[in-house]
């Protein structure tokens, strides 16, 4: 999502790497963090209804809020039992 984000704003192509580098960084730790977890907890999936909506965010259309919201609702309930 974030490679393919187009409107940056102000940010300057260096501000730009160094963004992505930083969240890249932490996309990695987190993916190894959450391999490293114990096997008694379940993070559930989004649903995969959204799976078009997701991957065409970025479209002219808004995106679909009651999809913004479920996958709120997911990283919360994920946030709360990886803590």
């Amino acid at each position: 999502m974030i490679d393919k984000l187009s409107d940056w704003g102000e940010c300057t192509e260096e501000q730009k790497k160094e963004f992505t580098q930083v969240y890249d960084s932490f996309s990695n730790e987190l993916k190894e963090a959450l391999k490293s977890l114990s096997n008694n907890i379940t993070l559930e999936p989004y649903d995969p209804h959204w799976e078009n909506d997701a991957k065409n965010i970025h479209s002219t259309k808004a995106p679909n809020q009651e999809m913004i919201s479920g996958f709120e609702r997911i990283f919360n309930d994920w946030s709360g039992k990886i803590q």
